[in-house]
């Protein structure tokens, strides 16, 4: 069962003006303490706009809505002793404490469930790591307490009028974060429009967001991404915020929301590597990576000179993500074998991607003459289907991605913290075991939304890094025991 299958309300009617107290909670981790007041239900004015504006509409179902209550993060205990940092310190004879930055996507944000919410960014795989190095403080940009719910967030139900065999969602109509929909603005490619959002009002540490492109690295416009504009709107882009930012060490990951862009036809994908990691037979030659590369470029001009150390997270294989549905959905189908019907060759079409087309499409309770792809009238729509030609450039580009891990790494001596054999033992049939022994599979790695990780998922991810750290810079950081993440 996935992690926030039991934070599931069972209300799902309530009236705007029925008042219901949220308990007060506590955050006690990392030496100091964030404190949520009581704070009412309340109806989002525009949610059902949101649903349909959502990222990932294409690969939703949502046939319900429902109201979610705020639930306290499952947090691992820290560490009894204070940890020793000094080997990180970029200045060993600064008495300032220890400032750690992470920089990256959903996957670094703590984004689950088709959302970004305060729950994920409290079990954060960067927030985690924080916590077990004993960091003062990790700001994260969390929404106020009464928006707890954020944005895009979803949970499973089993009102399933269709009767196909996907999973289908409810929409959360209460406490997000959105003030509504802005009707003039989206991201280039998405086809929805952008909710409005609230500024972030602090100087948060991890500085991440779901839906990242890696050209948000270096550009910043702020109709292209609410979120980006939320954390950095005082900001023009990445580079002038941690050009002004003073830190110690940091953690960064990019590329993983464009592989799920390009994967899900949520937006238009930034996996060009044209002139980027151009190796040839010269591969120290740097002039050549132009600086069209937002990672190489971010590294070059403004974390290296900085002389802080770090880590950087390589990718994984998204073709593998649970999200992705084999072929052999249809071929079991022996009423889509027919013969005549245009589906007997869907061997040229090896994944499928989740919609409610392809729900239809296998559906028992869906009169064959009305099955989307059978009648010419219904046919399936291209982002239902991972082709061969949508399906190539994915090799190309992992590859991309882990040789300029490995060329930064040798480069400037960043440790590479390597999640995608992580993710690989995961989705093993097997799957794999903690270092305390518990058999994770990927219905317990992954959120409900099977591409970015559950706070299970996090906390692996979490002790990658740690393990990476105390590798490379001979340290001795607690890992994180998973057992404790259960709930």
């Amino acid at each position: 069962m996935t992690i926030l299958a039991t934070a599931l309300a069972i209300a799902s009617v309530i009236s705007c003006n029925t008042a219901e107290l949220i308990p007060e909670i506590s955050f006690d981790a990392i030496n100091y303490s964030i404190r949520a007041d009581t704070s009412k239900i309340k109806i989002d004015k525009d949610y059902k706009k949101l649903k349909d504006n959502h990222q990932f509409s294409k690969v939703l179902i949502v046939t319900s809505d429902t109201v979610l209550n705020y639930k306290k993060p499952k947090m691992p205990k820290p560490p009894k002793n204070k940890v020793d940092l000094s080997k990180l310190k970029k200045d060993k004879t600064d008495k300032k404490e220890f400032k750690m930055i992470a920089i990256g996507g959903g996957l670094t944000a703590g984004a689950r469930d088709f959302g970004y919410f305060n729950e994920g960014m409290y079990t954060s795989y960067p927030n985690l790591v924080a916590q077990q190095m004993t960091i003062e403080k990790f700001e994260l940009p969390l929404f106020p307490t009464g928006d707890y719910n954020g944005v895009g967030r979803m949970v499973k139900t089993d009102v399933n009028p269709s009767g196909g065999p996907l999973q289908k969602f409810a929409n959360i109509k209460n406490n997000g974060a959105s003030k509504g929909i802005d009707e003039t603005r989206g991201r280039p490619g998405s086809g929805s429009k952008d909710p409005i959002l609230d500024e972030y009002s602090g100087d948060p540490d991890n500085l991440a967001f779901p839906d990242m492109s890696r050209q948000d690295i270096r550009e910043y416009i702020p109709y292209v991404s609410p979120l980006h504009g939320r954390i950095k709107a005082k900001d023009k882009t990445m580079f002038e915020k941690l050009k002004n930012k003073e830190f110690d060490f940091f953690i960064l990951e990019s590329g993983y929301d464009d592989l799920l862009a390009a994967l899900t036809s949520s937006r238009d994908a930034h996996l060009g590597f044209e002139n980027e990691l151009m190796l040839g037979n010269n591969p120290n030659n740097l002039d050549i990576r132009t600086y069209s590369n937002p990672e190489w470029a971010l590294i070059r001009d403004v974390i290296s000179p900085k002389k802080v150390k770090g880590v950087i997270l390589n990718m994984p294989d998204v073709t593998k993500l649970p999200i992705v549905l084999s072929g052999d959905l249809v071929f079991k189908n022996s009423l889509l074998m027919f013969e005549g019907s245009p589906l007997r060759n869907y061997g040229e079409v090896p994944f499928l991607m989740p919609s409610g087309q392809i729900d239809s499409l296998l559906s028992t309770k869906v009169n064959i003459a009305l099955k989307p792809g059978i009648n010419p009238n219904y046919p399936l729509k291209p982002q239902s289907l991972l082709n061969d030609y949508r399906l190539q450039p994915f090799p190309v580009t992992k590859k991309n991605f882990q040789e300029q891990a490995e060329i930064l790494s040798k480069q400037y001596g960043y440790a590479i913290v390597d999640i995608a054999t992580l993710f690989d033992k995961v989705l093993s049939a097997e799957g794999t075991y903690t270092e305390d022994g518990l058999n994770v599979t990927a219905d317990m790695f992954f959120s409900l939304d099977g591409m970015y990780p559950s706070a299970i998922g996090q906390a692996m991810i979490a002790n990658e890094v740690i393990v990476t750290i105390n590798k490379a810079f001979e340290m001795d950081i607690p890992m994180i025991s998973i057992h404790e993440m259960m709930y």
